[in-house]
């Protein structure tokens, strides 16, 4: 049997029965082209078969069913880390910004500056009192030839709340009121209720000639 590409007219030598009663879908091996080729009628008794075409070229038909497709894999599970990094990071906000409203209070108390950023945001606070210098003292003295400066006060807590003590920074100041020298020291307690005072004494040798007054404050934290 004979098929001919109805696309490019190449020409296919198949045996016959080949394509069944019904036919089938094939492909040209040589353009693509895809069609139902049926079986040749069969002649009837007497009948002359046509003029033998030119011997076609021997070629094969591929059937036209698609090749199976592979499987695809599935696809990889999502990761929830971004999910729970964006929840931890709420969970932080959250827990900072009811720290600074709930305990504003005790913020200002630690650090008196943000008082007016709160101020700035329409939040009232109270701010406690500061510890106060009280009771201050100095006196010069000689340890055989060296002169030594003396300083002597406490540290008052006039608040209702226990406060911690910082480190006490006594300077020396020329008549300008320039700094000159200075020293820390510990009071005597490290924290003090309400009401109550911690008593401070600072030894500086030989004090700068040039130190005409000296100032108490208490160091930043």
């Amino acid at each position: 049997m004979i098929l001919i590409c109805p696309n490019c007219g190449k020409r296919y030598r198949l045996a016959p029965g080949s394509l069944g009663v019904a036919g089938r879908m094939v492909r040209c091996h040589g353009c693509g082209h895809v069609w139902r080729a049926m079986p040749e009628a069969t002649l009837p008794p007497g009948a002359l078969p046509p003029e033998a075409p030119p011997t076609p070229e021997t070629a094969s038909i591929e059937d036209a069913r698609p090749p199976p497709v592979p499987p695809q894999p599935p696809p990889p599970p999502r990761s929830r880390l971004p999910g729970l990094v964006a929840w931890l990071i709420v969970v932080l906000l959250v827990t900072v910004i009811g720290g600074l409203w709930l305990g504003r209070e005790r913020v200002v108390a630690a650090v008196p500056e943000l008082a007016r950023y709160y101020a700035g945001l329409g939040i009232a606070v109270r701010v406690p009192p500061a510890l106060a210098i009280r009771q201050q003292t100095s006196e010069r003295r000689r340890d055989g030839e060296r002169e030594l400066l003396l300083v002597k006060g406490e540290v008052f807590n006039p608040g209702d709340e226990a406060r911690d003590v910082p480190a006490v920074r006594v300077a020396l100041l020329d008549e300008r009121g320039g700094e000159v020298a200075f020293a820390l020291v510990s009071a005597a307690a490290s924290r003090l209720e309400p009401g109550m005072s911690a008593a401070f004494e600072v030894v500086i040798p030989d004090p700068p000639a040039a130190a005409a007054s000296y100032r108490v404050t208490l160091e930043a934290r």
